[in-house]
């Protein structure tokens, strides 16, 4: 079905246009004294409200499509859904409760909570070894909860403001963004395609990275995951990103394991790479997966 505006314009620019018309021949005709005066002033009167209701039902038509368009059916977050929410944190709880309620605030009170804590001390929280940062920490829980994940995940360090505050803004977004497809990351320029033999060569905030296994984004995924992502697909940044539990699925269990035990280094060259390609993990269907050449 066509968009319902576009006759409703034709239509009154018509009218608008005959309007016009008439109101030139009212005043030559007032000014000839024309005893047909009367009814032609009748008759522009007549064409101007009819051109009043068409504007303002033209004007709810757009109103109402707009607002379909913001609040539609298709949103990476659907109201009343179950979340789970996977924290990565170094011991820093003043921005594990800050996220928190950033969560809460977008998705409800009754998200349930995982808090990874890898150094410090976070009350309430679940110990990993400090190892593969928070790339690490997604695939160890999925590995773990995947016959137990509710129908939206989030995942995203436990710092989501500070120096990173793209994350914090991902979450929000991600909660009211128009998604069809579930799966919602802040996208970065880079495409799969211009980052297939990109590496980590040189150190990360000045530590030292252990290589990845082989190197090259393309030549780890398809090692170790087995497929890699269309040129075109983007990548994402920053950490941050929401999906299902059912695109999440659709990639094996054992596959999370196994990238979990990849990143399991101090600083893994690896953690960066899964950094840009999560689509290809945890956003299933919604990219055009290509099996290892």
């Amino acid at each position: 079905m066509k968009f319902v505006p576009t006759n409703i314009g034709s239509y009154a620019r018509d009218a608008l246009w005959n309007w016009k018309m008439q109101k030139s021949y009212i005043l030559r005709l007032r000014a000839n004294g024309s005893p047909n005066l009367t009814e032609k002033i009748v008759s522009y009167w007549t064409n101007m409200v009819v051109i009043s209701i068409v504007l303002i039902v033209m004007g709810i038509v757009v109103f109402v499509w707009m607002l379909r368009g913001m609040c539609g059916r298709h949103r990476a977050f659907r109201r009343g859904a179950s979340v789970d929410c996977v924290i990565s944190a170094c011991g820093n709880q003043a921005d594990v409760e800050y996220t928190k309620r950033v969560v809460r605030e977008s998705y409800g009170p009754d998200v349930r909570f995982y808090v990874y804590n890898k150094c410090g001390s976070v009350p309430g929280s679940i110990p990993l070894p400090n190892l593969g940062r928070e790339q690490h920490t997604y695939a160890h829980h999925v590995s773990v909860h995947f016959n137990n994940m509710a129908e939206y995940v989030i995942f995203t360090p436990a710092n989501i403001k500070g120096q990173r505050p793209v994350r914090e803004r991902t979450l929000r977004e991600a909660a009211t963004w128009r998604n069809k497809h579930g799966f919602y990351c802040s996208k970065k320029r880079e495409t799969f395609g211009f980052l297939s033999d990109w590496d980590h060569s040189g150190p990360y905030q000045g530590r030292t990275l252990d290589p990845a296994t082989p190197r090259g984004v393309r030549n780890w995924a398809e090692y170790h995951i087995g497929m890699y992502a269309s040129d075109e697909t983007p990548s994402c940044g920053w950490g941050t990103f929401v999906t299902t539990s059912e695109l999440i699925r659709e990639t094996p269990r054992e596959t999370f394991a196994h990238v979990a035990r990849q990143l399991a280094t101090k600083e893994p060259e690896a953690g960066h790479y899964m950094e840009k390609i999560v689509p290809l993990l945890y956003a299933g269907r919604t990219v055009k997966r290509i099996q290892q050449r």
